[in-house]
């Protein structure tokens, strides 16, 4: 994929072909991604000033900045993660995925949204390894930051940035449809099995990988001047103007059918 998104795409349409999967009475399925729109549109504005999704982040641009560096291991440390010599990768993802968890935990309304961002900078950080050739069992730090290392760059972070806020958007839009898949799913119901289940959830996923590349283009320019002006030590708040705009770029291109 290039990296800059030219022009308009019918956005709303895709999405409601999604929802088509639910049901093909038009009338019920027009109605029925109006609500899901308005549900996910609702918990997409709540995250904006969320301290969970914030977080998530703000860790995901440190640990890319800090795998350029010599003492990987004591850079983590610093941001409080669990970076001991010879822990594995998939330790290290869990602790910091319990820290992220840990750290909203005292926020009255973080609940659904902290387990939301912990599994989206987990999944983020899993793909990126994985696209790098590695397994995911047997890998160590070492393999965590020569592969983070090549996404360092800006118009590399911007890749990492996309998958965070991809898995996010699907794991947000999961939660508003759930209970409408339950509904859905039987004898005499669009959707009959489990399998076909799986199929639209398919569906869905490649739906909110396309959304999230509007936030690609300007993560890399945004990553570059904050990392430029930091020295490479991105601050919380910065990281909490970013996801802001973010999540009002994902709000405009689900509700409103554009991509730029």
């Amino acid at each position: 994929m290039g990296d800059k998104i030219v022009g308009t795409l019918p956005k709303t349409a895709r999405w409601k072909s999604v929802i088509d999967l639910l049901d093909d009475s038009p009338q019920l399925t027009g109605s029925l991604a109006a609500a899901i729109t308005d549900a996910a549109d609702y918990r997409l504005k709540q995250l904006k000033s969320d301290e969970a999704v914030a977080y998530a982040f703000w860790l995901l641009t440190r640990i890319a900045s800090a795998s350029r560096g010599g003492d990987f291991s004591e850079e983590l440390t610093k941001l409080g993660l669990n970076a001991a010599a010879g822990t594995s990768m998939l330790a290290f993802v869990s602790d910091l995925s319990d820290k992220v968890r840990q750290r909203t935990s005292a926020q009255i309304a973080a609940g659904d949204f902290a387990e939301i961002s912990s599994q989206a900078v987990r999944a983020a950080l899993l793909e990126t390894v994985a696209l790098q050739g590695h397994s995911l069992f047997g890998t160590r730090l070492e393999d965590l930051q020569g592969a983070l290392r090549s996404y360092s760059a800006p118009d590399r972070f911007s890749l990492v940035a996309e998958r965070f806020f991809a898995a996010f958007f699907t794991r947000t839009l999961r939660s508003a449809l759930d209970r409408q898949i339950a509904q859905h799913i039987g004898p005499g119901n669009r959707i009959s099995s489990i399998a076909e289940s799986n199929e639209f959830g398919e569906q869905l996923d490649r739906y909110t990988r396309q959304s999230a590349r509007v936030t690609r283009v300007f993560a890399s320019e945004w990553y570059s001047l904050r990392n430029w002006k930091s020295g490479h030590r991105i601050s919380h708040d910065e990281a909490r103007g970013f996801v802001a705009h973010a999540l009002d770029k994902l709000r405009g291109a689900f509700t409103e059918g554009r991509l730029a």
